[in-house]
């Protein structure tokens, strides 16, 4: 049964449900006390779970910016502010936001005239 939850949140993160979740907001919509699903999310998984949300959510950051700004991936995914996306995107991906839209710009641009 426990693993079956933690089935479920993982797949509710893995959708890009949760992206922004606290492990408050956790906590209310499993009905689970925070401490426990933080300990034993890391027990099935090997990393917390609001790191698996971080990773999740920069996944789906890099995804979104190949069609959107900066700043409106920063509005979709409910950062603070657009340096706190920077900061945070570069640091798990060791690019700036702007130069991996810009080197993904230019990877569609390549094979755009190789096709």
């Amino acid at each position: 049964k426990e693993e079956m939850m933690f089935t479920l949140i993982s797949d509710y993160i893995d959708a890009g449900q949760g992206l922004n979740s606290s492990l408050d907001d956790f906590e209310k919509q499993f009905s689970y006390s925070k401490y426990y699903l933080e300990r034993e999310f890391k027990k099935n998984y090997g990393v917390s779970l609001i790191s698996y949300r971080n990773n999740k959510r920069m996944e789906f950051a890099a995804k979104f910016l190949k069609e959107n700004s900066v700043t409106n991936v920063v509005e979709i995914l409910h950062f603070s502010s657009i340096y706190s996306f920077s900061r945070t995107f570069k640091k798990h991906f060791g690019i700036s936001p702007t130069k991996y839209k810009d080197s993904q710009s230019q990877i569609i641009k390549n094979n755009s005239i190789v096709s």
